[in-house]
């Protein structure tokens, strides 16, 4: 039988807003429970018991062996990838156990998944996705194109996490099993990367489970066990749907260590396979190991120097940032950081958008006299950052400073409560140490409303041009220049890339390298 559904919001206002969320609930229960009884059979009746994972699978051969993952970036609390924003559930779980609408691969480029294919018309409002067929979820139940349009529906009307970033979402449809349609009101040029993502996450909409203890998906690994701040262990999906892209490990094991030295020591005494988020501590040590490869990688987290730009502060003054941008040694800092590389740009490598932008600001101490000499007196500065960074980094800056002849620099380094007071809050300070940590978060350092109180029309306008986008060239085009707008304005000094370190042991191959912190897809990670 054929299941046709589709959600729309609403244009009334908040109280036809909360009349269509009263009916959908309503008329879900209805259509979604119907169906539930007619397709599932009695397996899926509530009372009559529910097939998990693993009930009617085949029997697996054991090939490509198990392989063990240190991981020191900490273990989920919960395994609810709706409701826990956390990237250690996300790490877990995307692209492992459960798959998205739209797929991404480890540079960052979409590619097929759920759908093998996907349209978008000239204008940028209306998506057609084609879905593969034979998917099944890994309790044997059929994913189709309801079970699309119901995730989404379950996202958005549950205010799932990230589900704010599904702007100007009209309608999602599906005309038969294997097609989905959706409708915006105005471009999103992002909502295909967000569909690669927990926004395109597809649940079983008649599976009955605790998400925050077990999870079900259609993905390549199934959930065979977790226990909290210990390990985490995915088993191959031996009925995975897709033949061609089955896990190639039989079973791969995350053992969450908080510390990196000990998480080091597993792997060069061969209790673990490899590690994620190798610590800089221990390069030298693993190096020296000759049954160890190493690998840097990419990942969405740049730090920044931002400067105070509010009218009375030194700051609002453009040619003054922009002289600060000569006065400090990038690389130093990347250095010292030792997973790192200098960057001069908002964005991300891997990023659309992106741009060399080292080049505009290079530490240069003539040029800095050049620039700064014009001011004359060097004004007292205060440094106000979060302790998650560390005091060398807010050290080195102010070492810079006085080197230069900016003698009166205090520095402060507060906890994360007293930072978001200070500067958040309060915007006390001349300048301060933030992290960018999400893609496409470039847009956030265009508000004016953001406490570094930057404010400029221009780059405002430039901003909601990009959003506007129709298409990928014209997103990239139009990012490239919001970005260097920022960059040339000097809004902050952009310091450095983080570059995390994975590693591995000889006879373990397949292992992601890049944003492995928040996406670790296990599917190619094998031990011979």
């Amino acid at each position: 039988m054929q299941r046709k559904s589709g959600f729309r919001l609403p244009n009334g206002g908040v109280a036809s807003f909360i009349v269509f969320i009263v009916m959908l609930a309503i008329l879900s229960g209805l259509v979604w429970g119907g169906w539930t009884i007619m397709r599932g059979g009695a397996a899926a009746i509530p009372g009559l018991g529910r097939v998990i994972a693993g009930d009617h699978a085949p029997a697996d051969d054991g090939s490509g062996g198990e392989v063990t993952v240190a991981v020191t970036t900490g273990s989920p609390q919960s395994l609810d990838i709706r409701t826990d924003a956390s990237d250690a559930v996300e790490q877990a779980l995307l692209g492992n156990v459960y798959e998205t609408l739209v797929g991404r691969d480890g540079n960052n480029k979409l590619q097929p998944s759920i759908a093998s294919g996907w349209e978008a018309s000239d204008d940028g409002l209306t998506y057609t996705f084609h879905l593969n067929g034979g998917m099944k979820f890994s309790n044997g139940h059929t994913l189709d194109a309801g079970d699309v349009v119901w995730s989404l529906q379950q996202t958005v009307q549950n205010k799932y996490v990230q589900a704010a970033k599904l702007a100007n979402l009209a309608s999602v449809s599906n005309p038969d099993p294997s097609t989905v349609t959706i409708t915006l009101t105005a471009p999103n040029p992002d909502l295909l990367w967000l569909l690669s993502g927990r926004d395109g996450i597809v649940y079983d909409s008649e599976a009955q489970f605790d998400y925050a203890t077990q999870a079900i998906g259609s993905g390549p690994f199934t959930l065979e066990s977790f226990t909290k701040d210990d390990a985490l262990v995915l088993k191959r999906n031996a009925s995975y749907w897709n033949a061609q892209a089955k896990a190639a490990a039989a079973k791969v094991t995350l053992r969450y260590v908080s510390d990196g030295t000990a998480a080091a020591k597993l792997l060069t005494d061969g209790t673990a396979d490899a590690l994620v988020q190798a610590p800089v501590s221990s390069l030298d040590a693993l190096r020296s190991d000759g049954q160890i490869t190493l690998a840097q990688g990419e990942s969405n987290h740049r730090v920044m120097l931002g400067f105070n730009g509010k009218a009375d502060s030194i700051f609002s003054e453009v040619h003054l940032r922009q002289g600060f941008g000569y006065v400090i040694d990038r690389q130093r800092i990347a250095d010292e950081q030792g997973a790192a590389e200098p960057i001069g740009s908002p964005i991300g490598k891997l990023d659309p958008g992106w741009e060399d932008l080292t080049g505009l600001y290079p530490h240069d101490s003539a040029k800095a006299h050049s620039v700064l000499d014009y001011f004359g007196y060097r004004y007292r500065l205060r440094l106000v950052y979060p302790d998650r960074f560390g005091e060398r980094i807010g050290q080195t800056i102010a070492d810079e400073l006085k080197s230069f002849g900016y003698p009166n620099v205090s520095v402060q380094m507060v906890d994360e409560d007293t930072w978001q007071t200070q500067v958040v809050q309060n915007r006390d300070f001349d300048m301060t140490i933030l992290s960018l940590d999400e893609a496409r978060d470039v847009f956030d350092l265009a508000d004016p409303n953001l406490y570094l109180n930057y404010t400029d029309a221009q780059a405002e306008q430039l901003a909601a041009q990009a959003k506007a986008a129709v298409n990928d060239q014209q997103y990239d085009e139009r990012l490239k220049a919001l970005a260097r707008r920022l960059s040339e304005n000097a809004i902050g000094d952009f310091l450095y890339a983080e570059k995390p370190w994975v590693a591995w042991r000889g006879g373990a191959s397949g292992m992601p390298v890049n944003f492995t912190d928040s996406f670790l897809p296990l599917r190619s990670v094998s031990k011979a």
